[in-house]
């Protein structure tokens, strides 16, 4: 019985940690959008969750900071379209803008 416990334990505590987002959405200016898997595109707000999976749409004169889980900041300020999993390849520094020939 103590084995089944665990065993459940475990599971469970996997799952929830699966749930965990990427990035926390700190701040938004103009318009950006994030296309999630089997979604419709949605227009990003201060307090949203982004995952590696979305997509990420910046249209002009539109900003968006982020923080990831070691509550680091990025800031991106170019118009592209680029997915989530993208930014932790990028995501050297403690503050940094994405270059425009990105």
């Amino acid at each position: 019985m103590k084995y089944l416990i665990l065993l459940l334990f475990a599971a469970l505590f996997n799952i929830c940690r699966a749930q965990f987002p990427d990035y926390y959405v700190y701040l938004v200016k103009g318009t950006v959008t994030v296309t999630a898997t089997n979604a419709k595109n949605k227009k990003l707000k201060q307090g949203d969750f982004l995952f590696n999976r979305d997509v990420l749409i910046i249209s002009k004169n539109s900003e968006i900071t982020l923080v990831n889980k070691d509550a680091k900041y990025l800031g991106i300020n170019t118009p592209r379209t680029l997915t989530v999993s993208t930014l932790t390849k990028i995501f050297p520094s403690l503050i940094q803008v994405l270059p425009k020939n990105m």
